[in-house]
C-alpha cells in the first residue's frame, strides 16, 4: 500500500521579457512595478496563489500458490486513484484579468492471473490479464475584477467600459467544463520452452490483446457573452468552446 500527498505553492510563470501587455497590466495595480531582473521575477495578482494540490493511493496484492510440485498459481490485484486541483493565475501579471482551475481524477485496476509449471523437457506459462480506467477533467477559465480596464487600456478605448462589462463579466468565462474518458482492456498469453539440449531450447509465445477507449466533452458551460452564451452540452458546442478560449 502507497498513498503521498503535496500541497504545493507552485509554480510561476517566469518573465523573459516585459512588453507592452504587461506594461498595461501593470498599470491597472497601484503600487505594482515589473521586475527588473526579467528572466527569474514573477508577477502575480495578490490573493490568487499558484497552488497544486495531489493525493494519490494505490495498493497491490500479489498471491502465489503451489497447486502441485510442478503447477504453481499467481495472481496480482492493483488499483490507484489520483486527485489533483490546480489553480492557477493564468494571466500571469498584477492584475485580475483570469483564472484557471483544474480538476482532475484518475482511477485505474487491473488483475493477472497465471499458471505455470512444467511438464518433462517443457516450461510453460498461461494467463490473462485485464484493466480499466476512467479520467474525469474538470477545467474552467474565467474573468477577473480588472478583465473590463484591460481590454478597453490595451485597445486604446475603442472598445469601451461598457461593451467590456457585457462581454467580460467578473466571474464569467468558461465557468465549467467536463472531459471523461473510459477505457479497458484484457488480454491472453502463453509462453512455453521446451529444450532440447542442455545448452539449447525452443521457445514460442503467443498474445492476444483487446483494448476498448472512448472519451470527449461531457459538458461546456459559460456566463458570458464572449463565449457566446450558455450553457452548452455535449459535442456540438466546439465550436463554441474553441470561440471562448481564443477571445480569452
Amino acid at each position: 500500500v502507497d498513498y503521498s500527498e503535496k500541497n504545493e505553492d507552485c509554480c510561476v510563470g517566469v518573465y523573459r521579457i516585459a512588453g507592452a501587455a504587461t506594461a498595461v497590466q501593470t498599470s491597472l495595480v497601484p503600487g505594482a512595478v515589473i521586475p527588473l531582473d526579467t528572466e527569474y521575477r514573477s508577477i502575480t495578482t495578490p490573493g490568487r496563489p499558484f497552488v497544486e494540490n495531489t493525493d494519490d493511493f494505490g495498493f497491490s496484492s500479489h498471491l502465489a500458490i503451489d497447486l502441485s510440485d510442478d503447477i504453481t498459481f499467481k495472481s496480482i490485484l492493483a488499483h490507484r486513484k489520483f486527485d489533483g486541483l490546480n489553480s492557477v493565475d493564468a494571466d500571469l501579471g498584477a492584475a485580475d484579468i483570469l483564472q484557471q482551475i483544474i480538476d482532475v481524477s484518475q482511477e485505474l485496476n487491473s488483475a493477472e492471473a497465471t499458471l505455470n509449471g512444467n511438464w518433462g523437457k517443457l516450461d510453460w506459462l498461461a494467463g490473462a490479464y485485464y484493466s480499466d480506467e476512467s479520467i474525469d477533467y474538470r477545467p474552467s477559465l474565467t474573468y477577473g475584477a480588472a478583465v473590463k480596464r484591460f481590454i478597453t487600456a490595451l485597445t486604446g478605448g475603442a472598445i469601451n467600459a461598457a461593451t467590456t462589462a457585457a462581454l467580460y463579466p467578473t466571474g464569467g468565462g468558461n465557468t465549467g467544463s467536463v472531459f471523461k474518458q473510459e477505457s479497458s482492456s484484457y488480454s491472453f498469453f502463453t509462453h512455453n520452452q521446451y529444450q532440447l539440449t542442455d545448452r539449447w531450447g525452443v521457445v514460442a509465445g503467443l498474445r492476444y490483446n483487446h483494448e476498448d477507449k472512448e472519451g470527449g466533452l461531457v459538458s461546456y458551460t459559460t456566463n458570458s457573452p464572449s463565449c457566446g452564451g450558455g450553457p452548452f452540452n455535449g459535442p456540438q458546442d466546439f465550436t463554441n468552446f474553441d470561440r471562448c478560449i481564443t477571445r480569452s
